[in-house]
């Protein structure tokens, strides 16, 4: 059936919206990405099963004032697209993809015991990437995050608070701030009490809202973790200096809507990777997830019913360095040319 001229007009502005959402769900699925409140699960571990050999192992991260890390978060989500409105014929099937990517070194400063209270945060680079349906090439976007510093603190009232410094007279989005916790969100999934190899414990809801971060604060669903092993002499990277690390399963599986509006469209992401925690550092060190995202929409446009579904894969992949980032080994060095070349942005006017 040929689409009638004008229900081509009436739809081009809701096939805009429809992809629009689409990336939406990238970028609330990469609030996931940047650095969070942290907050440990309230219910504990069940306990190792009998004839697990290994003692227990306290998963705690710690901060101590001057502490400094390098961080490398990245979401690569590719979407297959379908979107429908059977009234007027259109049956259209594409597919877009999109890459976000945050770069940033911090700096402990304040701590009151186990607790931090002054962060300092400097992007070096930030950037949200996006390959429409038919483009041959991914278009990239620096964030208002890139190549900024930002203070994150607490008020009068000991509440979160992220700001540009004083000298910086650029404006920033406040919501870009939003998200600019104090340490690494996914700890948030780590438990309280020591563990021993073998034990396993559900994450409960707000330890998986922390992890999320406020892009998929109404999700709603079940995460599962497991304490695997304990990793002597591991290399994270070929280039990287051996090290012990804490190996932690993680399963989740996760719905809700992305947005506020009453037809906004849901989305489904299930997911498995692990945790990677340093038991020299006493912090977590990689994140690795992967899965499938599904997304759905029912919306009007004029008096034709659109639908849209899509779906794909969908990869969470977060590495954390002490106090920094090593460089890339030199020609000829074991490891070398394993590590690409990242053309990066240039910096903002």
């Amino acid at each position: 059936m040929r689409q009638p001229r004008g229900a081509r007009a009436t739809l081009a502005p809701g096939l805009a919206r429809a992809l629009a959402f689409a990336f939406a769900l990238a970028l609330a699925v990469a609030s996931g990405l940047a650095a969070g409140p942290a907050r440990a699960q309230e219910g504990g571990p069940e306990p190792a099963p009998p004839g697990v050999p290994g003692e227990a192992v306290d998963l705690r991260p710690r901060y101590a004032e001057g502490d400094r890390l390098e961080v490398e978060a990245r979401m690569t989500l590719v979407l297959r697209l379908r979107l429908v409105a059977a009234s007027v014929g259109l049956d259209r099937t594409s597919e877009q993809e999109q890459v976000v990517l945050r770069r940033y070194r911090d700096r402990v400063g304040a701590c009151a015991g186990d607790r931090v209270d002054q962060v300092e945060r400097r992007f070096l680079e930030a950037w949200d990437g996006l390959r429409l349906p038919g483009a041959r090439a991914l278009e990239r976007t620096p964030s208002p995050l890139h190549q900024r510093r930002v203070l994150v603190g607490r008020d009068r009232e000991g509440r979160r608070r992220a700001r540009l410094p004083e000298e910086d007279r650029v404006a920033i989005p406040r919501e870009a701030l939003d998200d600019e916790g104090f340490t690494e969100r996914w700890e948030a999934l780590l438990p309280r009490e020591p563990v021993a190899p073998g034990a396993r414990w559900a994450v409960d809801a707000e330890a998986l809202r922390a992890a999320l971060g406020s892009g998929l604060a109404r999700a709603e669903g079940e995460a599962t973790a497991s304490f695997v092993c304990v990793a002597r002499g591991e290399r994270l990277e070929p280039d990287a200096a051996p090290g012990d690390y804490a190996v932690v399963d993680l399963r989740l599986d996760v719905a809700g809507p992305v947005g506020d509006e009453p037809d906004a469209p849901r989305m489904r992401a299930v997911l498995s990777g692990s945790l990677w925690f340093d038991l020299a550092a006493r912090k977590l060190a990689k994140v690795h997830l992967e899965g499938e995202a599904r997304l759905r929409q029912t919306r009007t446009e004029g008096e034709a019913t659109v639908e849209l579904d899509g779906k794909g894969p969908l990869v969470i992949s977060k590495r954390l360095w002490f106090p920094e980032r090593p460089p890339p080994p030199s020609p000829g060095q074991p490891g070398a040319g394993a590590r690409p070349a990242d053309p990066g942005l240039p910096p903002p006017r």
